[in-house]
């Protein structure tokens, strides 16, 4: 059986006028960035206005990570129902799809990798002391670990660490 897009592709490979015609269209349509929005908003079955809306309401950013990027956010939607969800970056909308859009998955990776940054903490020795004996070392200028070297605070993983430890602990 000869199928449209076998004939379509054959014919682009072989036809240098009508591969010329459609990267022209292509390009074109991709160039009109309100054409675009619209085809998305289209294929998720919102109009344009929605999704400028839910853009507003989210503040350009995503729904999870709250980053500004520079590329558009992708339409998250439920697979099972097709209702359009928010505004995703391309880190969150796949990582919501390789968890299967499942609360609980999620749920068990987030009690995994708390209790294995937890694990990592105490193996360091930078949880130290109470809470309020590291706020008063750091106040100090000395690490909230109890040494002489920069504490955890200032690198990229102990942010990150902060910021799952709260996720975790916030209902």
């Amino acid at each position: 059986m000869f199928s449209r897009n076998d004939w379509a592709r054959k014919r682009y490979a072989s036809d240098p006028e009508y591969r010329r015609k459609v990267l022209a269209y292509n390009r074109a349509r991709r160039a009109d960035p309100v054409n675009r929005a619209k085809e998305r908003a289209r294929r998720h079955g919102i109009s344009l206005q929605d999704l400028e809306a839910m853009s507003a309401r989210q503040h350009g950013a995503c729904a999870i990570c709250k980053r500004k990027r520079a590329r558009s956010l992708a339409i998250d939607h439920c697979h099972a129902t097709r209702k359009v969800r928010g505004l995703l970056c391309d880190n969150c909308n796949p990582g919501l799809g390789f968890f299967q859009d499942s609360p609980r998955l999620l749920q068990m990776a987030i009690e995994y990798m708390v209790a294995w940054i937890r694990a990592e903490d105490a193996a360091r020795g930078t949880l130290t002391g109470t809470a309020d004996q590291r706020s008063r070392r750091a106040a100090r200028g000395r690490s909230p670990n109890g040494g002489n070297r920069p504490g955890p605070r200032s690198s990229i993983r102990s942010r990150r660490t902060r910021f799952l430890l709260k996720r975790a602990t916030t209902p």
